[in-house]
């Protein structure tokens, strides 16, 4: 019998891709179950901004809320950029939501493992990032092992059976899960809305948001006038000063 290295080198790559996405989830499903023992804990906002993935030709950009803060505990301070396990750039979670509460926030909520103070996050349980990781997963997991158990044994009644089975789970698995982020009545019911989840103990004062605008302000026109193909552009804000290059 001859053997069919193209089809086996084939198997061998999506097998990988299959155990790559496996680990990946499962790591992600790790990480947000241990949170159910973390507890609430109160944070000082240092920075938060929108950050933009353009990406070439027609594909969509992504997002992601990137954020500083610093918190306390048994007089230790600590540091932390965590927005939530599992969440990267993406176009799944409503990321300008986000940044938008935490534009002006001071102080913030967290939630810290008590075992190990130094690990924190804002956003406590699943995003749909990490959602959209763990049914991608899920679906290419199926629809892989459906394909394999077909190339196996075309002949066995029972393992096509169980292949059609899996190959099934797989389509019903997409339709189900995108038809409840195409469907509105779906959608506000069952998509996580992980503005809802950030929590936000106090603003900032009028004086400090003015200023923050102000400073917004020519920060863009210190790169509207850098387009000009002027060297160096210095715009003075107070005390503030910016140089574009």
């Amino acid at each position: 019998m001859k053997i069919k290295w193209d089809r086996i080198l084939a198997l061998a790559i999506l097998g990988g891709i299959a155990f790559f996405l496996l680990w990946k989830a499962w790591g992600i499903y790790q990480e947000i179950g241990q949170m159910n023992d973390w507890e609430a804990q109160e944070a000082r906002l240092i920075m938060s901004y929108l950050d933009v993935n353009d990406k070439m030709d027609d594909d969509p950009s992504t997002y992601r809320v990137k954020v500083s803060y610093e918190y306390q505990v048994d007089g230790e301070s600590y540091t932390s950029d965590r927005l939530g396990f599992g969440y990267i750039h993406s176009n799944m979670d409503n990321h300008h939501e986000v940044a938008e509460k935490l534009k002006y926030a001071n102080k913030i909520g967290i939630w810290v493992d008590p075992d190990e103070p130094a690990e924190s996050s804002i956003v406590k349980g699943w995003s749909e990032t990490a959602l959209f990781m763990m049914m991608f997963a899920f679906i290419w997991v199926c629809g892989f092992s459906g394909f394999l158990l077909w190339d196996l044994d075309t002949r066995s009644n029972h393992l096509r059976l169980w292949a059609k089975a899996l190959l099934a789970l797989a389509v019903i698995t997409f339709v189900l899960y995108f038809c409840r982020l195409g469907i509105p009545v779906l959608k506000d019911k069952y998509v996580i809305k992980l503005e809802d989840k950030v929590e936000v103990l106090e603003y900032k004062v009028n004086e400090e948001i003015k200023r923050e605008k102000l400073l917004e302000k020519a920060k863009n026109e210190a790169f509207r006038r850098a387009e000009t193909g002027q060297d160096t552009i210095r715009i003075r804000l107070e005390q503030d000063t910016f140089y574009v290059k």
